[in-house]
């Protein structure tokens, strides 16, 4: 039985980093799919997955294991956890600190800072960016979710986990 949840908990933490990553690999063939070569295609995918597959193991295996020890291992929580472990880093790690007096930043035409200081815009172009990746994290966290509880547990199904 304990191989069976060992299993069931490398599963579902290589299924929480390959899943964003095939969704963010999709959003990148939408947008550059001319610019980028066959060869140059798999070295981001793998970039991507190690990226995602680190971000999973330091942040999303603790909040895992954060919310069984609590009792709240259920799908809505894992949701918003894997939302919030998404976000998070993203929106502290690109707060524009230490900006100089007098610097303006226009992107797409649209001011994002004004002598240093964040406009409304690019606090929403912010927000816009997080969310992103908050909807990666999401979708991590059902990976996981799904695949832990339909190897976990049997008796289940893979219907029955997601309940």
């Amino acid at each position: 039985m304990q191989a069976r949840k060992f299993t069931a908990f490398v599963a579902a933490t290589l299924a929480s980093a390959a899943l964003p990553t095939i969704v963010l690999m999709a959003l990148v063939g939408t947008i550059a799919s001319d610019e980028i070569t066959r060869d140059e295609w798999w070295i981001v995918a793998g970039l991507l997955f190690a990226i995602a597959l680190a971000h999973v193991v330091l942040l999303g295996v603790p909040a895992v294991v954060l919310l069984r020890r609590i009792g709240r291992y259920r799908l809505l929580p894992m949701s918003i956890a894997g939302a919030l472990v998404g976000a998070l880093p993203y929106a502290i790690f690109s707060f524009p600190f230490n900006v100089a007096a007098g610097v303006d930043v226009f992107n797409d035409g649209v001011q994002a800072m004004a002598n240093g200081v964040a406009t409304s815009a690019g606090w929403l172009e912010g927000v816009q960016e997080a969310a992103v990746f908050g909807a990666l994290g999401f979708v991590g966290a059902l990976a996981f979710y799904g695949v832990h509880r339909a190897i976990a547990e049997p008796t289940k199904g893979a219907i029955g986990a997601l309940r």
